[in-house]
């Protein structure tokens, strides 16, 4: 993809099927606070809520949980707003697989993924609980094949994408899949226009698009 023009950007939205939404139109009194949660580095309130309303409408989401509690506290605060669901056992709120673990699939069925580096000889991101801008800046960074010992990881994620939406019948599948589309595509360029989509429609209120 090339950079946009301000006239491919709508165009670009329905190809790739992605929204943004402006948090201070959909929660003014949730956003005017968010300089605390940028301060401490706390995801809980804003995620409980986002999740929950769904405001973009989408029908599949991946989330994160530390433990099955929390799974559990999830599972009831997400079943019947999305078509399949998926919680990730790792750090609670975000969707990334960083190392072996299991992952909880609802919607149509349930089902419990166990998911081993090993079978992908995907190595472990150690450091995985990094602040919003360091988080960021590696993603930045893998997509730009600058960390060629963590792209197997990025499949896997890929993988889970897939697999949720009913288009692979497994991860192993998916992650094949993704290995090809990333040796066949610049996604850091793709990155750079979904920033710049994004900066043309300053988070133009959703439902006006």
């Amino acid at each position: 993809l090339s950079i946009l023009t301000k006239e491919d950007s709508v165009n670009m939205l329905k190809n790739l099927n992605i929204s943004f939404f402006n948090r201070s139109l959909f929660f003014p009194k949730l956003s005017s606070i968010n300089y605390i949660r940028e301060e401490l580095n706390i995801n809980d309130v804003f995620t409980y809520v986002e999740k929950f309303s769904n405001p973009v409408g989408s029908q599949y989401l991946i989330t994160g949980a530390k433990n099955y509690e929390e799974v559990l506290f999830y599972r009831d605060l997400l079943k019947g707003r999305y078509k399949r669901f998926a919680i990730v056992i790792d750090r609670e709120g975000f969707p990334d697989i960083n190392d072996s673990t299991n992952i909880f699939i609802y919607g149509d069925k349930e089902e419990v993924l166990e998911i081993n580096l090993l079978d992908f000889k995907a190595k472990k991101l150690i450091n995985s609980k990094f602040d919003i801008k360091t988080h960021i800046r590696f993603l930045e960074d893998l997509l730009s094949r600058n960390l060629k010992d963590f792209e197997n990881l990025l499949f896997i994620n890929g993988a889970l994408l897939l697999y949720l939406k009913g288009k692979v019948h497994s991860i192993k599948e998916g992650f094949d899949i993704t290995k090809d589309l990333f040796s066949k595509y610049d996604y850091s360029q793709i990155l750079k226009n979904l920033q710049y989509y994004a900066n043309y429609l300053n988070y133009k209120n959703i439902y006006e698009l």
